[in-house]
């Protein structure tokens, strides 16, 4: 197995989604070849989604991960330049610490 291959391994070891529970479990940096995304809102079945630079997407949730809501961050692996909205997974770190760095602005 090469670099690549473990450390694509690693990835997907590392990245993990909303657990049954609803609680989140740890996750680890996107990889170069995904971008992180968050949930701004969900409009009659849409989410509309903002990037790290303000860029923004409306996307069917019927192709983001069950778990979609407001708030949530979303790994997309990127794939000849596009984003693969399909293969999404919650980067439940990221969620809790940008959910946390909220709480900390507002109290």
């Amino acid at each position: 197995m090469g670099a690549t291959d473990r450390a694509k391994v690693e990835v997907a070891i590392h990245r993990l989604s909303i657990v049954d529970s609803g609680t989140y479990a740890m996750d680890s940096s996107p990889s170069p070849a995904e971008s992180l995304w968050t949930v701004d809102r969900i409009e009659g079945g849409v989410a509309v989604l903002v990037n790290e630079v303000g860029h923004g997407a409306s996307v069917p949730l019927s192709r983001l991960p069950p778990q979609t809501a407001p708030g949530v961050v979303l790994a997309i692996p990127i794939e000849q330049n596009v984003p693969n909205w399909s293969a999404a997974m919650i980067d439940g770190a990221e969620t809790l610490r940008r959910r946390g760095e909220e709480r900390q602005t507002e109290g």
